[in-house]
């Protein structure tokens, strides 16, 4: 319709096969995207899923992807958002095979009075596979983000490792930040590790850049990019690596 977008993708890789799919979002004026991404990936099977959410600051994004693991399967994803007056992004990684890797990552970049949701939800069926979730965000103004992620265990799941990671960087006193780190385990022979920080630039550190000449705008872009940088050294394509770099520089410039 004119003011809505009601998006479904089916996704199915067959055996050993691997794709990289580039997912963009953007648009002009006041509008609501619903899109939703089922995902399901054979033995062997690699998808790497990179999402770009620039809608415009009116609009209102409220996505699922749904990715279930087979045997071995490797799913990646990373979820960069930067538009929408609200938005939520909801991750759900199902691992039915041994062997297989869910890495979810992703940034977010709000200013004004954006709104932007991360949900999480990964769980391990069976036993000998791997996980990760690594989300950082920049909030400035009276942008307000907001962290859900949950590693889920099942009792037959052993020696299986999920770790997931959260930080938010607030660029003002009145930027705030929610999270909600889970994990629910039910096997005694894993490795999980979870955690959430949240705080302002590093004052010492910007004294520092601006001890050797950097004036202060410059120096608190080049802390804000130091701080992006590992999340977004996560993305194993150099295109949309590049891409999203682009993106965030703009997006700093702005400041």
């Amino acid at each position: 319709t004119e003011n809505g977008r009601h998006i479904r993708n089916v996704i199915s890789l067959g055996k050993g096969s691997k794709i990289t799919l580039l997912e963009e979002h953007t648009g002009k004026g006041m509008y609501f995207v619903n899109p939703v991404t089922n995902i399901s990936l054979s033995e062997g099977a690699t998808l790497n899923h990179y999402k770009l959410q620039n809608e415009s600051h009116n609009a209102f994004h409220l996505s699922l992807t749904d990715c279930e693991n087979a045997k071995n399967s490797v799913y990646q994803n990373f979820t960069f958002s930067l538009g929408g007056k609200i938005s939520r992004n909801e991750h759900k990684a199902t691992i039915l095979g041994d062997g297989s890797e869910s890495h979810l990552n992703g940034a977010y970049l709000m200013r004004g009075k954006q709104h932007c949701d991360t949900t999480t939800l990964t769980e391990h069926k069976v036993s000998q596979n791997i996980s990760s979730q690594v989300y950082k965000g920049v909030l400035d103004d009276d942008a307000h983000g907001v962290f859900q992620g949950k590693i889920h265990i099942f009792p037959d799941a052993q020696q299986v490792a999920g770790d997931q990671l959260s930080k938010a960087l607030l660029l003002s006193d009145r930027a705030g930040v929610d999270c909600k780190p889970e994990l629910e385990i039910h096997a005694d022979d894993v490795k999980c590790s979870h955690g959430a920080t949240s705080g302002e630039l590093d004052e010492d550190a910007l004294f520092y850049l601006q001890s050797r000449g950097i004036p202060e705008s410059k120096a608190r872009k080049l802390l804000i990019e130091a701080f992006l940088a590992d999340v977004l050294e996560s993305i194993s394509d150099v295109a949309v690596k590049e891409y999203f770099n682009s993106i965030a520089a703009d997006w700093l410039a702005e400041a």
